[in-house]
C-alpha cells in the first residue's frame, strides 16, 4: 500500500527531475498526455 506522504514525495522527485531535464524531449510527452486540450489545439 502506498502512503500519501511517500506518493507526494515521488511526485516532487519527478518534478525536480523534469526541471533538471529542462523540459526536454523526455518530459514533453508526459505534459501532452496530461492535457488533452493541448493535443486538440
Amino acid at each position: 500500500m502506498v502512503h500519501p506522504r511517500s506518493f507526494a514525495f515521488d511526485i516532487d522527485n519527478l518534478g525536480q527531475q523534469v526541471r533538471l531535464f529542462g523540459y526536454s524531449r523526455f518530459a514533453q510527452p508526459i505534459v501532452i498526455t496530461q492535457d488533452p486540450l493541448l493535443v486538440r489545439g
